[in-house]
């Protein structure tokens, strides 16, 4: 668990831990420099409980994500298998539990798990299950909540997270789906806060660019006959940005097209809306805007062959 400056939201975060019902387990706590008193409540807790470990960092300015904190927390864990766990979430009792079942079931290498939002929004976060449709997921957005995370100790310890990616847990997770068995789970895991001092909302632009390098490495890894300007296209639907012609916004169906291309009806859906929206941000004066939504969004609905 690393953790900056997350004082107000760490006692739940650790204590949703130590009350899992699969007990036997060492938590890893890293503070990467607060300054917030974050350091001080993880020590407490690890003089109270033999399983807390607490490690305290000095603060390097030039650190814009958790990945530091993330590496030394893997670097010294001796368990056969390593959460990941967020400091300002909230982890369902059976997590543990209920991933390690999975991961023994199927045979995986990792498995995460769908989310629900409270504090700021709420709702459920949806994420797909299969391997295929989380790698097709991947193309646009990440595909594997980083704070369900739970992956066999040799698997992560081979591959770390890149400390110079500021969007450091979908550069790893590009990486990890060409090597390792993964999967999600589809019960609930995780109580996701969502909050104005999160760092992908203090940090946004910088993890916008983040992502979009990796996605530029994943995509050519994941379709190497494809050209620049399809995926110049498909990084522009990601990013939510407008298309300016009607060539664009055809290039960008076909592949929203493709990766619907899985019986997972969940993935179907989300690149229907992607679609959609798509559409709806094109600033293109054209009616064949139109007959492309209904053609296009009437492909990526029909079950794949």
């Amino acid at each position: 668990m690393p953790v900056l400056n997350a004082a107000p939201y760490l006692p739940k975060a650790i204590e949703s831990i130590l009350d899992q019902s699969f007990a036997d387990l060492e938590l890893i706590v890293v503070d990467d420099g607060s300054d917030d008193g974050s350091r001080e409540i993880a020590a407490g807790y690890a003089r109270r409980d033999r399983r807390v470990r607490h490690i305290a960092l000095q603060r390097d300015p030039r650190t814009a994500s958790g990945a530091r904190a993330s590496n030394i927390g893997i670097g010294i864990a001796q368990g056969d298998y390593i959460a990941r766990m967020d400091a300002d979430d909230i982890a369902v009792p059976a997590r543990l539990a209920l991933q390690l079942e999975l991961m023994r079931r199927r045979q995986l290498d990792v498995c995460g798990g769908r989310a629900v939002m409270f504090g700021d929004r709420e709702g459920e976060i949806w994420y797909p299950e299969s391997q295929a449709a989380i790698r097709h997921e991947l193309v646009i957005h990440s595909a594997l909540p980083n704070a369900t995370m739970l992956a066999r100790a040799a698997v992560i310890k081979g591959s770390r997270y890149d400390e110079t990616a500021a969007f450091e847990e979908y550069e790893l997770h590009t990486r990890l789906i060409f090597t390792a068995r993964i999967e999600n789970s589809p019960e609930i895991l995780l109580r996701f806060r969502v909050h104005r001092h999160q760092t992908t909302r203090v940090l946004f632009n910088l993890k916008l660019r983040s992502r979009s390098r990796s996605r530029f490495r994943y995509f050519f890894q994941l379709f190497p006959d494809a050209g620049l300007a399809d995926f110049r296209i498909v990084n522009t639907v990601a990013d939510r940005m407008p298309l300016d012609s009607i060539a664009k916004l055809e290039i960008a169906g076909r592949w929203l097209v493709r990766l619907s291309r899985l019986p997972e009806i969940g993935l179907r859906q989300r690149m229907a809306r992607r679609w959609a929206r798509a559409c709806d941000l094109a600033d293109i004066a054209d009616a064949r805007v139109e007959i492309l939504r209904a053609d296009i969004g009437a492909q990526i609905a029909a079950a794949p062959l």
